[in-house]
């Protein structure tokens, strides 16, 4: 069984390449296995991972066309959304080892639905990788199709800011994304991610966003400027 990849291979020569000519990480879905939870499993999923809140909890909304984000969806909302027809998940959590993850991808194989993933973070500027990684997925993905993270407001947010721009929408709009409306606060760690496309907005005029975040981005030095308090609200 193929497993996903979610790092820089050894040799960044065998890699495939972005539209900018930048080497990214092997972008294929993520292939699903049978998965069967223990109870200790699902505890976890439901309790640390806070599903038991996502039941009724959504956090969702159509943010372009064919294009949706929202929190983890429980599989009983994968069915759902695969009822209405959405052919595509795209889960910004990565692929980790979880009960949540596993959980998730069993699910999707079951259903029938594509799963891609890319390790966006919430409280620090993502990586390169994960940031070009996204936009090669938008260039393959099947749509309909479903963003998401854990509770839908940050790397969401800034997920489907990344498509917007994919799409060559206005800078602001794709910026609106990150909103008190998805529970998105501009203060604190996560106001990092507002940072990050401030600075993009700077430049967009002369630059596209994939080139920009091959050639330009640099999130150790956006973090270290963000933590001494020099961008944005903190």
């Amino acid at each position: 069984m193929e497993k996903p990849t979610n790092t820089l291979p050894e040799s960044a020569e065998s890699a495939p390449e972005t539209a900018t000519g930048a080497p990214v990480p092997d972008v294929v879905p993520h292939a699903g296995e049978p998965f069967a939870p223990t109870f200790r499993h699902r505890w976890k999923y439901a309790m640390a991972d806070h599903a038991i809140l996502r039941r009724h909890w959504r956090n969702f909304k159509e943010f372009a066309p064919g294009a949706y984000r929202s929190n983890h969806p429980t599989v009983a909302r994968l069915a759902e959304y695969k009822a209405q027809g959405i052919r595509s998940v795209l889960c910004l959590r990565g692929a980790p080892p979880s009960a949540a993850f596993r959980i998730e991808a069993a699910a999707c194989a079951e259903l029938g639905l594509t799963l891609w993933t890319t390790p966006l973070r919430a409280r620090k500027a993502p990586p390169v990788e994960a940031v070009l990684r996204a936009f090669e997925i938008f260039r393959r993905i099947d749509k309909p199709f479903l963003l998401h993270c854990k509770s839908g407001a940050d790397r969401a947010g800034f997920g489907s800011a990344l498509y917007l721009l994919h799409l060559g929408r206005p800078v602001e709009e794709a910026q609106a994304q990150l909103s008190w409306k998805h529970w998105h606060i501009r203060r604190g760690p996560t106001a990092v991610l507002d940072a990050v496309l401030d600075l993009y907005a700077q430049d967009a005029a002369q630059i596209g966003p994939e080139e920009w975040f091959a050639t330009r981005y640099d999130p150790v030095a956006i973090q270290a400027a963000f933590e001494r308090g020099e961008l944005a609200y903190r």
